[in-house]
C-alpha cells in the first residue's frame, strides 16, 4: 500500500518528507507514532514558507517586483488582514503584519 502512496515525484522537502513517510509506516506497522522531536521542524519551516508564498502571490496580483524576504514580510500582513475578516481588495496595514506575527507565533 505505501509503495502506492510514496512515489518519488510527490516528494516535497517541507510536507511529504522522510519524516511524513516514517509517521506512515510507523502507523502501518503499528509501533506507535514516530517521536514528536524528531518531526517538528518541517512543518513549522512549511508554514513559514505558506506564508512567504501568500506574499508572493499578493505581490504578483499587485504588478509588483520583489525578494524572498519582502514576499515573507508581506505574506505575514496578508496573514493579519485575513485574520480580521477584511476583504482581499482592503489594503493591509502594519496592525495587519503585528496580528500576522502574533497568529504565526500562536498567541
Amino acid at each position: 500500500r505505501l509503495r502506492i502512496e510514496w512515489q518519488g515525484e510527490d516528494y516535497d522537502m517541507l510536507r511529504w518528507n522522510c519524516q511524513t513517510f516514517a509517521q506512515a509506516l510507523a502507523s502501518e506497522l503499528g509501533v506507535g507514532p514516530v517521536p514528536k522531536w524528531a518531526v517538528r521542524l518541517a512543518p513549522a519551516v512549511a508554514k513559514l514558507d505558506d506564508i512567504r508564498r501568500k506574499g508572493k502571490k499578493h505581490r504578483r496580483q499587485r504588478g509588483r517586483t520583489g525578494a524572498v524576504a519582502s514576499d515573507f514580510v508581506r505574506g505575514v500582513a496578508v496573514h493579519g488582514k485575513e485574520g480580521r475578516g477584511a476583504p482581499e481588495e482592503d489594503n493591509t496595514s502594519i496592525f495587519d503584519g503585528c496580528r500576522g506575527c502574533r497568529m504565526l507565533c500562536g498567541s
